[in-house]
């Protein structure tokens, strides 16, 4: 096996050269079995993520800290013993410490929790490094501000941290892997076409359109990630730019739309564009697009990344994250989120 993240001195990088494209695709393969989907995106991040030790991956539903559900547990590389270690270990973690690895992208659990000794606190854990030698967990939480989506962890062998390009090339890929996860749940009994807003050849040409992509400004922003798609799954762009290219494939146009791949019997190709922001409860107080800004903030994203998450721009984010401060009359992101977390806005 190619490793594609480098380990020196107990520090996780990503290495050059690795295609990240290939994982995003994967992402978006909506037509397989939930459990064969997982095991294909274990597969596609196994280069960066496997470290000799195998991946679990998971659906996970983590609204309810006390109760934090798994389903469609899938090893790779893993004996089912150790698999069902792994999933029994996050779920009997304790709720103070599902509270923080809930609101977390990427990172090893020894980092996320402040140290190797805070590990100890994990009995099945410590269970696994007298049976097994696993050390640390490397892993990558792919949801969003509804606290549902995927996640993945990898055992290792020992304790380490991960470098900030590294989190941040996967906290952009978790970014489509949630996207993927959302539209999986919306289309399981629709055809793809079906409820389809814009339909686009790969050249930016749209040749359907209704609804809300109807818009002179939405038909611009379509085409032109249409073509940003396009220019990301070169040859060049993956093999020499790969966080490039990842940036360049935004996970949500104009805040609204995933745009995924359909095939005609013929082989023809187009762009399907679905709606597929993450729907938040409305309370009255905040609109859906505050209400979706404030639960990536409160996941410790930033302006500029949550703007890659909903397709808009990190002015906008800080426009609509003053916008709801104003309203609720609070005084700082810090007690806007804190406040969004006690179930208060």
């Amino acid at each position: 096996m190619v490793i594609s993240s480098s380990l020196s001195e107990g520090c996780i990088s990503m290495a050059r050269g690795t295609d990240l494209i290939g994982v995003v695709e994967a992402a978006y393969e909506l037509e397989k079995p939930t459990s064969e989907w997982l095991s294909g995106l274990s597969s596609a991040i196994a280069p960066w993520f496997d470290r000799g030790r195998g991946i679990v991956s998971a659906e996970y539903d983590a609204r309810d800290a006390e109760h934090m559900r798994l389903h469609n547990l899938t090893g790779m590389n893993l004996s089912p013993v150790r698999s069902r270690l792994v999933g029994a270990g996050v779920v009997s973690a304790g709720e103070d410490i599902i509270e923080r690895l809930r609101w977390e992208s990427c990172g090893t659990l020894s980092e996320k929790l402040g140290g190797a000794p805070t590990l100890r606190r994990f009995p099945l854990l410590t269970a696994a490094s007298a049976l097994f030698g696993t050390k640390d967990i490397l892993g990558l939480n792919a949801g969003d501000s509804t606290l549902r989506g995927i996640c993945f962890a990898a055992p290792m062998n020992e304790v380490a941290k991960t470098d900030v390009r590294f989190r941040m090339t996967w906290t952009r890929v978790a970014a489509h892997m949630a996207a993927g996860f959302r539209l999986r749940r919306e289309i399981q009994a629709l055809e793809l076409m079906e409820g389809a807003e814009a339909i686009l050849e790969p050249n930016g040409k749209i040749a359907h359109v209704e609804g809300l992509a109807e818009e002179q400004t939405a038909r611009v922003a379509l085409r032109s990630a249409a073509l940003a798609l396009d220019r990301a799954r070169t040859r060049k762009a993956r093999s020499e730019d790969p966080d490039g290219a990842v940036r360049e494939w935004q996970a949500l146009v104009h805040g609204r739309w995933s745009l995924v791949d359909h095939f005609e019997r013929d082989g023809r190709r187009y762009l399907v564009a679905r709606r597929n922001d993450p729907q938040a409860e409305d309370t009255g107080k905040l609109s859906l697009r505050e209400r979706q800004v404030i639960g990536f903030a409160a996941l410790g994203h930033s302006n500029r990344l949550i703007g890659y998450e909903l397709g808009i721009a990190a002015s906008t984010v800080g426009t609509h994250l003053k916008t709801a401060m104003d309203r609720l009359q609070i005084d700082s992101r810090l007690e806007l989120i804190r406040q969004f977390k006690a179930g208060r806005l």
